[in-house]
């Protein structure tokens, strides 16, 4: 069984909670926030949530879901089923990270 990732950006506690029920509990979860609000912080705590802060075109918030920063967080990354959620130029972004990876592991 391929085991699940998640990856979202500008979504608030509510929308993660309801992404997060869909996953089995200890699916790794990275989310990009512009603000940490205290509901992320807990399910940081709680869920072991990876949260990078920092806005759309901040260059260390785009290079932790860059081709590189995501081999470093999360190394098995290729052999992983990635769920994508967020403003449509993120989820463009973290496919175009992606598809490199998967070109690079072959």
């Amino acid at each position: 069984m391929t085991s699940t990732v998640l990856i979202a950006a500008d979504v608030d506690a509510a929308e993660l909670r309801a992404l997060l029920a869909d996953l089995p509990p200890d699916a790794p979860a990275l989310v990009r926030t512009a603000r940490v609000t205290p509901e992320l912080r807990e399910l940081q705590a709680r869920r072991g949530v990876v949260l990078v802060v920092g806005e759309e075109h901040d260059p260390r918030a785009k290079e932790q879901v860059s081709a590189s920063g995501l081999s470093r967080l999360l190394p098995d990354i290729t052999r992983r089923k990635v769920r994508l959620a967020g403003p449509k130029p993120f989820r463009r972004y973290v496919r175009g990270s992606l598809r490199r990876l998967r070109r690079q592991s072959v």
